[in-house]
């Protein structure tokens, strides 16, 4: 899916309907991406936000970069993913799930459909976060009132090697291990269009990374 104007002025007028509803944030777009600042006076040392979108895939080396710049710069970086499972939130496929549930993800076999296949990207926005909670974050295209940001707490997925017989192994099965491509689902939060939403970042400033979340949330 290319990053097109109207993609892109879809979502980011649902985020300022959001941002807008808390009023205490200045909003401006500045090479494709919104910008977001306290107001003077909100807080002490108002913070800076640029909201990135995904709708497409992007090197890991400009990813690696603009961060680098952000960050220099006092700059917090906000990650937000075009629901597109052609992209990004990928699900199995038929016969990856058929293979397995009885196979290294048994163990998820009542739950096959809420693990993601992550793409480099969605590692890389997982990766950077400096929290013990983090998150992933999609736009959900729709209607007007259907549309939604969803906030996702991708939880580590096992795998479990169990079911392999050791003779192929020269009498030592695999060890289970953390998956690197996969995470379970959970589904934290749904954010609406017009519901005050804030800028969401680390008070100890462990990273520039930070989140969009409701109102009453606190990191």
């Amino acid at each position: 899916m290319k990053r097109t104007p109207l993609l892109m002025r879809e979502v980011e007028e649902f985020l300022m309907s959001g941002l807008n509803a808390c009023n205490v944030y200045d909003i401006r777009l500045r090479n494709g991406k919104l910008i977001v600042q306290h107001k003077p006076g909100v807080i002490e040392v108002p913070r800076i936000f640029q909201i990135r979108m995904h709708s497409r895939k992007i090197p890991i080396s400009q990813l690696v970069s603009e961060d680098e710049d952000t960050s220099r710069k006092g700059i917090y970086t906000v990650d937000i993913f075009y629901d597109n499972p052609e992209l990004f939130r990928a699900r199995l496929e038929n016969s990856e799930k058929k293979r397995l549930s009885v196979g290294s993800l048994k163990k998820y076999k009542d739950r096959i459909d809420e693990i993601i296949k992550l793409t480099v990207q969605e590692k890389y926005v997982l990766r950077k976060q400096n929290n013990r909670t983090p998150r992933l974050i999609y736009y959900v295209p729709g209607l007007m009132m259907d549309e939604k940001v969803e906030l996702i707490n991708p939880q580590p997925v096992e795998l479990d090697y169990s079911y392999m017989p050791t003779f192929k192994f020269g009498g030592i099965r695999p060890t289970n291990r953390i998956s690197r491509d996969y995470v379970l689902e959970i589904r934290v939060k749904e954010l609406l269009r017009n519901r005050p939403i804030r800028m969401v970042y680390p008070q100890n400033g462990s990273s520039q990374t930070a989140i969009i979340d409701l109102l009453e949330t606190t990191f």
